[in-house]
């Protein structure tokens, strides 16, 4: 519990940083805690490739692990699928499909809470569309990682007297039956949407918005251009 509200008071300390820095410089302690967070997230991924890592290596992944692994922790559907399990699904899958549609459901909960917020402070539709899609980008990159490790965790498979079977569920014979099913309907799709998806994104907004990324090297700008800049950082100050 304490993870998960830590965690929920750090995306939304993210959030205001990046909307309040919208029409000014951006802080520095905004820029140490990207960076501190893709360094967590770099962590927390490098220790989990399969790998005889050398002994201290070894040593300093295990003294951060209580860090780098609190994002699994908060998004972590272990126990709320053994209560629910109806022993027709490994568990293993149920959870593929929930982080399969990890993206979809913070979509809908960022949505529903700055939906909530315009009408309450009677915000414009666009002040709401800038704030809405930049809280969505903030948590898809957060949760990015989580996704792409359970994902490419289905094709994580040992040779067992003769027979591949799924590293995380050993009863799992892969790519047959239902292992082979659920790479083909949930793993491949949210790798390609998801996984790949994301970043492209990324990159094709900062592609497309060039233009006025250059302009806030320039000393001198007009005000129009200040307001494009304005809402450029307004919708996508994360990503730069």
């Amino acid at each position: 519990m304490f993870i998960l509200l830590a965690v929920v008071l750090y995306v939304a300390f993210l959030v205001r940083s990046t909307l309040a820095s919208a029409d000014k410089q951006k802080p520095v302690y905004a820029v140490y805690l990207k960076i501190l967070t893709n360094h967590m997230q770099i962590l927390s991924a490098i220790s989990n490739i399969d790998y005889s890592w050398p002994a201290v290596i070894k040593d300093f992944q295990d003294k951060q692990q209580t860090v780098t692994s609190a994002s699994n922790n908060v998004f972590s559907f272990d126990c709320f699928i053994m209560v629910n399990n109806g022993k027709t699904l490994p568990v293993f899958f149920q959870k593929l499909i929930m982080f399969g549609l990890l993206p979809i459901l913070l979509f809908v909960v960022c949505l529903l809470f700055w939906a909530a917020v315009g009408l309450a402070q009677k915000k414009s539709l666009s002040e709401f569309r800038a704030k809405f899609i930049s809280s969505l980008i903030i948590v898809l990159f957060l949760v990015h990682p989580n996704i792409a490790q359970n994902m490419f965790m289905t094709f994580n498979c040992l040779e067992v007297e003769g027979v591949y079977r799924m590293k995380q569920d050993i009863g799992t014979i892969c790519y047959e039956g239902q292992h082979l099913y659920f790479i083909s309907i949930v793993a491949f799709p949210a790798i390609g949407l998801w996984v790949i998806g994301i970043p492209l994104f990324a990159l094709f907004v900062l592609m497309a918005n060039k233009r006025v990324i250059n302009l806030m090297a320039k000393k001198e700008i007009t005000k129009a251009e200040s307001e494009e800049i304005n809402q450029l950082k307004l919708r996508y100050g994360f990503l730069f």
